[in-house]
Formats: C-alpha cells, sequence, structure tokens
C-alpha cells in the first residue's frame, strides 16, 4: 500500500515536471517569435522605407509599364497571310496603339497612330488615327488587300482628286477632301478629313421620329450644292445613302440666305463606286433602298440615278423611316409601283431585265409579276419586306405624318403648306423617267428651297452644264510613258476641260459595237505625234529604259491617265519579234512598205543579211497536242 501511495506521488511530480517543462518551452517559443517578427519589421522597414535604393541594389527597373494586352480594333483577328499582317478577309488586323510608318505619295514620311475603328464594309476598314508629328487626328480607309478593290479605289482617289481641283466651284465645301494616301504592307491606304456622326446614326439618335422641315430643308440645299459640282464634272457617285452623308461636327454651321436660316454642315463621302458618265461599267450598283427605276429594269444610267437616291434620303429624313424598302429587286420594283405607278411603256420594253419582273399580256401589255412568280421563276424564295406607312401614294404618306403636339393653329398651317412644297419637290426628284428628272441646278430653285412662296406646282427652267476648270492635281496618281518627249515642255497643256474622261484602269470591254470618240488619238495628243513620227521611222523599235522616261510636266492633266488610256485604246503595231524555227511561218504575202490606211507598220530586222528579211509576227503558245491511248501505255 505504501508503495502505491509511492508510485501515486511519484506520477504526479512528474505529470508537474512535465508542465513545467512545457510551460517554459512556450515561453521560450513565444519569445523567439517575438524576437523575429521585431527583426523581421525592421527588415521590412528599411525595405519599405527607401524602395528606389532597394530597386537599385536587386538590379529591378524603377519603373515597370503593365504588361495588359492591347485591345484588337479588327473584328476577324486571326492572321493567315501576308507575313502576319492580313486575316481570311484581306483586311489588316490592327490593335489599338498600332503605328504606321508610311510614306505618302507626296514624298513625306510620316507616323500614324491608330486610336479606334470607325467602321468596316466590303471595300475594308476606316480607322480614326492621329499623326505623330501634327498631332492631327484624320479617318484613314484601309483598303482590302485583292487587285479588284485595289483598282476601285484607285478610281476613288482620282474621283476625290478631281473634285477637290475644281477652281471657285460652288458645292466644293460639302464634299470629302482627301488629304493624301499611301501603301502599307500591300494595302492600299486614303486618309481624309475626320468628320462625325452619319445622317442614319442622326436619326437612329432621334428613335427614327424623322427630323424637322427646316433642318430637312438645310441638308438639301448642301446636298444639291455637292451635286452641282459632280453634274458639271460628269462624275455619278453611285452609292448616294443616309450613310455616305456626314456631319462635319466641330460646330460647324452652314447658312442658308433664302430662307435665312442655320443649320448644321454636312458632306458627301465614299467615292468608292463614283464612275464618269461615259464610263457606266456595271449595270449593279447603288444601295437597294436608293436604287433608281432605270438601274432595276437594266438601262443604261447617267448623273439621274444620284437625284433618285437624293429624293428617297429627303424622304427619309422627314419620315425617319426608308420609303421603298424593298427586300429584293423585285420587291422593291414593287413598292415604287404601288406608290408611283408603273415606269413607263418604252423604259420596260427597252430594258434588259423586261422577263425578269413582268408578264408580257396581250396587245403588249405588260404586268408586274407576283412574289410567287418571281421566286418560282428565279428559283428563290418569296421575299417580302414590311411596310411601314398605311398609305401608299406619296403625298398621303408625307400629309399622314403626325404633326407636333401643342402646335397652334397657324403652326399647323404653315407645316401644311410646307408639306404641299415639300411633296412638289419630291415630285420631282422622284421622276421615273430619267429624261423628266430634276438636275441638280433646277432641284436648287425649287420654292422649298429657294424661300419663293409655294403657289403652284414648279416647272423648272433649262439650264445648261457649266464647263469648269480644274488646277492641277498636288499628287499625280500615275506618271505616263511615252517614247518620246513631249510636244512642247514650255507651252502649257490646253485647258483641262477640253479633255474627256478616260477608261480607268478597271474598265471591262465596252458592249457596244462602236467605240466611243474619245478613244480616237486626237491631233493634239501625244499619242498622235508619237505614233506618227513612228511611222516615219519603224526602225527606232528599241530605246533605252533612260530614253522612255520624259522630263517632268508643267502641267498635269487632272483626269488621270488620260494619254495611257489613249495608249491602251488605240491599235497596237506587231511586236519585232520573229517566228523560230519550231513556228509556223506566216502564209501571208509580207508588205514591204506601211500601209498608210491602217493603224500598223513594219518592221524590218537589220542583222547582216538582207536577203533573209521576213514579216515579223507575234510569238504564240504551242498547241498541246491530245495525248493518245499508246501515250498512256
Amino acid at each position: 500500500m505504501s508503495r502505491s501511495v509511492m508510485d501515486g506521488n511519484h506520477s504526479h511530480s512528474d505529470e508537474q515536471s512535465n508542465d513545467v517543462a512545457r510551460r517554459d518551452g512556450r515561453w521560450r517559443d513565444s519569445h523567439g517569435e517575438a524576437e523575429a517578427t521585431a527583426r523581421g519589421h525592421t527588415v521590412l522597414a528599411k525595405l519599405t522605407t527607401h524602395l528606389v535604393d532597394t530597386y537599385s541594389k536587386c538590379g529591378l527597373p524603377r519603373h515597370e509599364q503593365p504588361k495588359t494586352a492591347r485591345r484588337l480594333l479588327t473584328k476577324n483577328s486571326q492572321v493567315v497571310a501576308n507575313n502576319g499582317w492580313d486575316n481570311c478577309d484581306n483586311n489588316i488586323v490592327l490593335r489599338v496603339r498600332d503605328l504606321l510608318d508610311v510614306h505618302t505619295r507626296s514624298g513625306v514620311a510620316k507616323t500614324f497612330v491608330v486610336l479606334d475603328l470607325l467602321g468596316q464594309g466590303t471595300f475594308g476598314q476606316v480607322f480614326r488615327c492621329q499623326d505623330v508629328a501634327t498631332k492631327a487626328v484624320v479617318a484613314i480607309k484601309i483598303i482590302r488587300n485583292h487587285p479588284s478593290y485595289y483598282k476601285q479605289a484607285l478610281v476613288e482617289v482620282q474621283v476625290s482628286q478631281l473634285l477637290t481641283s475644281a477652281v471657285g466651284m460652288e458645292g466644293q465645301e460639302h464634299v470629302v477632301e482627301l488629304l493624301d494616301s499611301f501603301m502599307f504592307q500591300n494595302h492600299l491606304c486614303l486618309v481624309f478629313e475626320l468628320l462625325s456622326v452619319n445622317l442614319f446614326e442622326l436619326l437612329s439618335q432621334n428613335n427614327f421620329r424623322g427630323l424637322p422641315l427646316t433642318i430637312v430643308r438645310g441638308f438639301l440645299h448642301q446636298m444639291l450644292r455637292s451635286l452641282v459640282l459632280l453634274n458639271n464634272a460628269q462624275v455619278i457617285h453611285c452609292d448616294l445613302k443616309p450613310e455616305n452623308i456626314l456631319l462635319t461636327g466641330q460646330d460647324k454651321l452652314h447658312s442658308m440666305a433664302h430662307p435665312s436660316q442655320v443649320v448644321p454642315s454636312i458632306k458627301l463621302v465614299d467615292f468608292g463606286s463614283a464612275c464618269y458618265e461615259n464610263e457606266t461599267v456595271f449595270s449593279y450598283i447603288q444601295s437597294r433602298f436608293y436604287r433608281s427605276p432605270e438601274v432595276l429594269l437594266g438601262l443604261p444610267y447617267c448623273g439621274a440615278i444620284d437625284m433618285w437616291s437624293l429624293g428617297c434620303v429627303s424622304a427619309e429624313m422627314y419620315l425617319g423611316l426608308p420609303l421603298f424598302p424593298g427586300a429584293s429587286d423585285h420587291d422593291q420594283l414593287k413598292v415604287i409601283v404601288d406608290t408611283l405607278g408603273y415606269p413607263p411603256l418604252h423604259m420596260v420594253q427597252q430594258g434588259s431585265n423586261l422577263r425578269k419582273f413582268f408578264n408580257i399580256t396581250s396587245h403588249s401589255g405588260i404586268v408586274l409579276k407576283t412574289a410567287e412568280e418571281y421566286a418560282r421563276d428565279c428559283h428563290t424564295t418569296v421575299a417580302s419586306s414590311k411596310r411601314y406607312f398605311k398609305h401608299s401614294a406619296l403625298p398621303d404618306i408625307i400629309n399622314a405624318y403626325p404633326i407636333r403636339r401643342g402646335a397652334s393653329a397657324d403652326e399647323v398651317t404653315k407645316e401644311r403648306h410646307s408639306r404641299a412644297a415639300f411633296c412638289d419637290f419630291l415630285r420631282g426628284l422622284l421622276q421615273l423617267d430619267p429624261q423628266n428628272r430634276w438636275t441638280p441646278q433646277q432641284a436648287l430653285d425649287h420654292p422649298f428651297l429657294s424661300g419663293r412662296p409655294y403657289i403652284q406646282p414648279y416647272e423648272p427652267a433649262t439650264h445648261r452644264r457649266r464647263n469648269i476648270r480644274f488646277r492641277s492635281p498636288i499628287m499625280p496618281m500615275h506618271q505616263p510613258y511615252s517614247t518620246t518627249p513631249p510636244l512642247s515642255t514650255s507651252a502649257p497643256l490646253p485647258p483641262y476641260f477640253q479633255y474627256h474622261p478616260p477608261m480607268y484602269s478597271h474598265s471591262c470591254p465596252f458592249p457596244q459595237r462602236e467605240l466611243p470618240q474619245w478613244r480616237v488619238p486626237r491631233p493634239h495628243s501625244r499619242l498622235y505625234h508619237q505614233h506618227h513620227q513612228h511611222q516615219q521611222h519603224p526602225h527606232h523599235t528599241m530605246t533605252s529604259h533612260a530614253s522612255c522616261c520624259p522630263p517632268p510636266f508643267d502641267h498635269w492633266d487632272p483626269f488621270f491617265m488620260h494619254e495611257l488610256d489613249d495608249a491602251l485604246a488605240a491599235p497596237r503595231p506587231p511586236s519585232p519579234l520573229y517566228s523560230s524555227d519550231h513556228v509556223k511561218k506566216e502564209r501571208v504575202a509580207p508588205r514591204l512598205a506601211a500601209d498608210p490606211t491602217t493603224d500598223t507598220c513594219d518592221f524590218e530586222r537589220n542583222d547582216g543579211n538582207t536577203s533573209n528579211n521576213r514579216q515579223p509576227t507575234h510569238r504564240k503558245w504551242r498547241r498541246r497536242r491530245k495525248k493518245k491511248l499508246a501515250d498512256y501505255l
């Protein structure tokens, strides 16, 4: 029993000693942690007090840019071509703050920084950029890397420079200004002045409720002034719509004398589809809502198609919605017929789309096909657009538009009178026959725009097209090459308005059998002089490259590539190449002298052997022999 008591006391003492040892260990641990914490605070305090010295001792940079990815501006951002620059759509892929180091056509090295994407379409993309040197913000249109888009963009550059070079012409301030152009990574880039929102965005901000007639009147006055300039220059825009009419912004206003009012200033943009009046080579032009009847019917067109588009835009500015919202070409024609009636019979009969849209009845009558008949004949689905107005006649659509609430009796009377003048104005612009459609100058004289009181339907006076003089462009697009120098380097060239517009490089062959007169070499042209000099000296055929480059001209033809187009249009002389032994000899009798009745001339081979003079022929590809069965065995 005493042993058990002793064992119990011993165990109790062991527990006490263990508790003491355990407490001492915790004290030692806590004391060590306190010392370590104090020492750590001291080191941390020293390291965070003088960061610059600490970074210098560690060799770290004092300032570090955040590694955030720059925002991509191109929607399809996966590059697949053009050395990592283009996507599958041949559009260039750019990011925010990308730099464009280029040499412009004026010979100046510039650097542009990309700021944002303004828009994109089938032609390419438009970016908002800033010139690093001048800090000027511009809009750069980068064309897709494709030959067809490149050639069409060259036409836009030519037309823009032509309109910019007009001397003292009204309407020049309402056309977008082309500042420069350059090539960047195989993309043609056009530098334009930066403008504000377009008319479609303006209507969208107004919830598509339309604009007051006072604002519509001011916008139409500016647009007609720009179309007067295009009419005098014999240029067709071919794509007039609200998206291509932009406000200038920057608090720029346009003042009208009659009637006296001030409205925002606007400009006409996007001449990528423009052409000259005698070079209408494309049949599928204009946006569908603003497509003229002659284009729908497949007839030849002129500058009157822009007046039709302006009439559609005028009604849309006032109503807020498109006047002719067709879902297809047939539906577009049906909406026009429902609103304005059938086109004249001679237009329908002469159009190439007669049997496509119409059924021929007895006694040479025509009836527009139904949507089901058109879909069955063209193997398409039935397309029908939404009708925005419950009325079909144009005057009923305009007069049914609601008047502002709270308007007084005098304001209602004035609004009714303005609507009557506006309807008569639209009547002249939306004439189905382009021969009866008003010109821009005739539309400017209408009482709705001139401020004269409207009493009866307006009958316009006949206006002649004004011959305008163009100054020499600052940046010539192409320098023509010739084997002979100009006739006179000191005498200036004839006035520019005496030249005819050229055939630009993308023009297809004329469908008509008769060639236009401007393709015939004129007596005062360098081609005519070169041709006759070549006939007088037929042995001067091959010249050096240095002699082919003429000296710089004192004046440049604003219709770019004029003489080059004449050279392309004229018949070419035969090549001074002779058929080899494996080429069949020509079976015609050689001519000893140049035939004055033809445009070709002969060449003589002067190789020391005059007895073997042969008629030169063109080299041709050898015809590939059809393989027989024995060749495969």
